[in-house]
């Protein structure tokens, strides 16, 4: 699997995606109308305002500040133990401005990027699930930071950084989840299904289904389309939306997607396609 353009594979490229969409966010957030910071975005449960508090409170998390004791009650859109950490975090928040809350993230935005950019590669740093090398914690700071821009983007109509590097780097995500995608929808033993990138990204992988003592798993491979079970094609946004379980976004002639070969495996595919917790 090849991506254009080529994601970033050394620390200083990868810290790099980092800043360019946590800033993003930043401006994104200083750029909203103080009317706009409760309107609703694609993120489930989420207003503008959360968005950005989720980037900064997840970030000064990183950076050492304690777990807030908060009682949050119920909120239908968290599902598990790490959406109430994060939830947590968020309603720690609550008491802020949209302003204020952008004139910390920028403070945190700092403090990390000094950080990063003082470490290895292999230096082992706090994540949200546990110590996990530099490389590692900020390429999945990059792609959750960058779903959140999208929101951001999609709520204000101010859509961009759809070929950024951060964007990259959630491509590769999603093919490096592929097989886990596939086996979760339920693809049959021997299938192979294709997902191509129409743009500003462009790519292609195929994964093919097989038993490993047992246990199904979802290998790199090469096919022709004609011979998969089902070919996925689709733009960039469509790909961030979908791996990042946002909004289902309609397939056809002049949509966002466009899938080829068995309708049912197709449609299986695309709801199991999101690989955030």
């Amino acid at each position: 699997m090849r991506l254009s353009p080529a994601p970033p594979s050394d620390l200083s490229g990868l810290v790099d995606a980092y800043e360019q969409t946590a800033r993003a966010v930043l401006e994104l957030g200083r750029a909203c109308p103080p009317e706009w910071a409760s309107d609703p975005t694609p993120c489930p449960g989420w207003d503008v305002f959360d968005q950005v508090a989720h980037v900064e409170s997840v970030d000064a998390a990183l950076s050492g500040e304690k777990p807030p004791e908060v009682d949050l009650g119920e909120r239908p859109h968290v599902r598990n133990d790490f959406g109430v950490r994060i939830e947590r975090l968020l309603e720690s928040r609550r008491h802020l401005s949209l302003p204020e809350v952008c004139d910390q993230l920028e403070g945190v935005i700092s403090k990390r990027v000094a950080l990063y950019r003082s470490v290895d590669e292999t230096t082992p740093l706090p994540s949200p699930f546990g110590m996990t090398p530099a490389k590692d914690l900020i390429t999945l700071r990059s792609f959750d930071i960058w779903s959140h821009e999208q929101d951001l983007r999609e709520t204000l109509g101010l859509p961009g950084n759809l070929d950024s590097p951060a964007a990259v780097l959630s491509m590769q995500a999603m093919y490096a989840s592929l097989g886990r995608i596939a086996v979760a929808a339920g693809i049959a033993v021997d299938q192979t299904v294709v997902v191509e990138l129409t743009g500003p990204v462009t790519g292609r992988g195929a994964v093919q289904v097989v038993d490993q003592d047992g246990k199904l798993r979802g290998v790199p491979t090469e096919v022709d389309n004609h011979e998969a079970l089902c070919v996925l094609q689709l733009d960039t946004r469509a790909a961030g939306r979908f791996v990042a379980g946002r909004q289902p976004l309609d397939g056809g002639p002049g949509t966002p997607w466009v899938g080829m070969g068995d309708h049912d495996a197709l449609e299986s595919l695309i709801r199991h396609f999101a690989i955030t917790p």
